[in-house]
């Protein structure tokens, strides 16, 4: 079974810890030279263990008192299993996920591809349970960068914000002349399991539609080109967002079971965490791996046994997956009596930049 991680590990590695023993004074008896030399042989070991007990433990440790015991047996698993608790995940420079839960499996892309945190397109993440969500802002980034950043989009200047329960979405729709339009939704979860915006209210030029339909002929299939927009289509009255398709790499996928505005953020339920993101609130912040072939940097770990554990004691663990090894080089790691490897990281929102050169 998985062992809890303690707080206030100690960050050594074994020749700074040498070198930090004290030793331990030593009396001995004339003529009995056999156990002095004896002595001599185990007293630096045993002063190695014993002599560093006192010590203080880094302040940032000594907060929560462990991260969940392993829901899996450490024996050899075919896949990897991946657990994130209060993680905000960073997809690229502009877009972050906040992951209050998730539980689900890392997938290899293609057949004979070791996942990689090197290579964001070689692993693909099947979510069986999870709470996530992504801000207003975060939505616009998508939207105005991504999905409609193509060479003839008829929408530009995207710009999303919440309205009560409502989605609001503002921009310049490029039909004959350009004009500003706004469309309110109300967001729904489809029958198939997607995300579903129907558009409650569509106006342009700050006119209701219905007073320009004949001169402009506008409706809701004018703001998306399928041919060009990636993750989104329009049916009806009904803007559908395929996530899964819209996000950058790596591509995640599972059953969203409930979708709903909250505050500036739009939430995904995928399966039923609700218990679990209860449990977890005892835990710090974490991400772990277990089973299967993961490699990262040089190193490769068959029947995966990882934790990425938050040295912190705020709301979120800030992880940037392209640039994890700056946040992985600021921490330390520790292994454990089974060989599993447990890095304890700071956010990547508090990494001190190097100072520039003359």
């Amino acid at each position: 079974m998985k062992e809890r991680h303690e707080k206030g590990v100690a960050n050594r590695s074994a020749p700074s810890f040498a070198l930090g023993a004290v030793r331990c004074p030593v009396k001995r008896k004339p003529g009995r030279w056999a156990g002095y030399r004896m002595w001599r042989l185990v007293g630096p070991v045993l002063a190695l263990i014993l002599c560093d007990c006192g010590r203080s433990k880094p302040a940032a440790l000594q907060q929560k008192e462990s991260v969940p015991p392993e829901s899996i047996q450490r024996e050899s698993l075919p896949v990897t299993h991946v657990e994130m608790h209060n993680v905000l995940l960073h997809e690229d420079p502009v877009i972050t996920l906040r992951v209050r839960w998730l539980r689900g499996r890392l997938i290899p892309a293609r057949k004979g591809v070791i996942a990689s945190f090197d290579d964001t397109r070689s692993f693909m993440i099947e979510i069986d349970e999870g709470s996530i969500a992504t801000s207003a802002s975060d939505l616009t980034t998508l939207l105005d960068q991504r999905v409609f950043a193509y060479a003839g989009s008829p929408l530009s200047n995207v710009q999303v914000s919440m309205q009560d329960t409502q989605i609001k979405l503002n921009g310049t729709l490029h039909k004959g002349i350009s004009m500003p339009i706004e469309m309110l939704g109300d967001v729904v979860l489809s029958p198939q399991g997607s995300i579903r915006v129907h558009a409650a209210k569509l106006r342009a030029l700050h006119v209701p539609v219905k007073r320009i339909m004949g001169t402009f002929g506008i409706t809701v299939a004018d703001l998306i080109d399928p041919r060009g927009a990636k993750g989104i289509s329009v049916e009806g009255n009904d803007v559908s967002l395929d996530l899964e398709q819209m996000l950058p790499p790596p591509q995640q996928r599972g059953h969203l079971t409930d979708v709903h505005v909250n505050g500036s953020d739009l939430v995904l339920t995928f399966g039923s965490p609700r218990q679990d993101v209860k449990t977890a609130g005892q835990w710090r912040n974490y991400m772990s791996f277990e089973g299967g072939k993961l490699q990262f940097g040089k190193l490769t770990m068959r029947d995966a046994d990882l934790v990425m554990i938050d040295t912190s004691n705020d709301a979120w663990f800030d992880f940037y997956l392209d640039r994890y090894q700056e946040q992985l080089v600021a921490g330390y790691s520790k292994i454990t009596s089974k060989a599993g490897l447990r890095i304890f990281m700071p956010d990547f929102n508090k990494l001190t930049k190097a100072p520039a050169g003359p």
